[in-house]
């Protein structure tokens, strides 16, 4: 019989990945299946969700969602009343879903309270809901955060301010719930070949070449290592950057 200590944390765990049909969190998704997790996720896009279960198919995991807004209330909580359906059991929970921005100067006030809601307001929404279901046996909350909090570039101020909030939030929440033996991290990425850059697919691989940009794979790597330590190990942050990116 299998020592629990050896034993892979992710091998059969109940997780919840929102906004894990693109990008990131579609590799989160995957790499989570590769390693035999129950993997429910909700992205706002019905065919990247569709594609996304097709590639899980033969995974020694499973992958399923619903098509969902996390700046939705009435959505965030559809979401959790369907995994409570399908998965039954929380053991981690992994928020994704974010949204890029524009100068201040170059949005309205409709479009920049969309971002505050789906990048910080949605994820602490989830976040609660995942914490109701983790408390009774502990588990791991990782939040993909970015270097951005830290370097608020020209440009990104609501991007900044809202990954800001999600760096803050998460430094307090895990304090609150050390007592309950769940584990809140952050992972915080530099530049990451994925939509929310603004260039095209052949410009964001000559800069992923360079080492300038990275793959949304190196993210996911990064998540799974936190969420595969055991419990007594708290990877409270991490910080993964291109090795030439300017910072």
């Amino acid at each position: 019989m299998q020592s629990e200590s050896l034993k892979d944390p992710i091998q059969d765990a109940g997780v919840m990945v929102a906004g894990g049909t693109t990008g990131i969190g579609r590799e989160i998704s995957l790499g989570l299946a590769r390693r035999g997790a129950r993997v429910f996720t909700f992205g706002r896009d019905a065919a990247a969700l569709a594609e996304l279960e097709k590639l899980a198919r033969g995974l020694p995991g499973q992958v399923q969602g619903v098509t969902a807004d996390m700046s939705m209330r009435a959505d965030v909580d559809r979401v959790f009343t369907a995994f409570d359906q399908q998965i039954e059991r929380l053991d981690m929970f992994v928020g994704c879903a974010a949204l890029g921005a524009g100068p201040l100067s170059e949005m309205d006030e409709d479009a920049w309270r969309y971002v505050v809601e789906t990048n910080l307001i949605g994820t602490m929404a989830c976040t609660r809901r995942a914490l109701d279901r983790l408390k009774p046996h502990g588990g791991r909350i990782v939040l993909v955060g970015s270097v951005s909090a830290d370097l608020r570039a020209e440009g990104e101020f609501v991007y900044a301010a809202t990954k800001a909030g999600v760096q803050a939030f998460v430094e307090a929440l895990r304090r609150e719930e050390r007592s309950h033996h769940i584990h809140v991290s952050v992972v915080e990425p530099g530049a990451v070949a994925t939509n929310m850059q603004p260039m095209d697919s052949e410009a964001k691989a000559d800069a992923a070449a360079k080492a300038q940009m990275l793959h949304a794979a190196d993210i996911a790597r990064g998540v799974l290592y936190m969420l595969s330590e055991p419990l007594h190990c708290d990877v409270s942050l991490m910080r993964i950057v291109p090795a030439r990116q300017a910072l």
